[in-house]
């Protein structure tokens, strides 16, 4: 389940304590699927939405990562980092720095 998690939201916010919202956390899609997404590629991220986010501006975008352990060859996922964040952050970031690049020899 879930054993620890760090708040960094805005004074004034009211939205429910991520603890209250994920308290089977082993059960939660977001978790699922970072397991299932390590068996497939183990250094990505899963990325994800809630289904019914629509196009809302205060959207949460959930990154995740599966964390697994190796004992006498056998795996088995032991945690599941993440972090979530608003989405118009990350559109912003993107635009950021796809706009910076023009297509010359600096670009990365």
């Amino acid at each position: 389940g879930l054993l620890r998690w760090e708040e960094h939201m805005a004074s004034g916010q009211s939205d429910p304590h991520f603890s209250e919202v994920n308290r089977l956390a082993m059960d939660e899609t977001w978790y699922k699927r970072a397991v299932d997404q390590h068996s497939i590629e183990p250094e990505s991220f899963v990325f994800s939405v809630p289904f019914d986010s629509g196009g809302g501006s205060h959207t949460l975008v959930t990154a995740t990562h599966a964390v697994f352990v190796e004992h006498k060859g056998h795996r088995a996922p032991a945690a599941v980092v993440g972090l979530q964040f608003q989405h118009s952050v990350l559109a912003s970031h993107f635009i950021n720095i796809t706009s910076a690049c023009t297509g010359g020899a600096g670009c990365k």
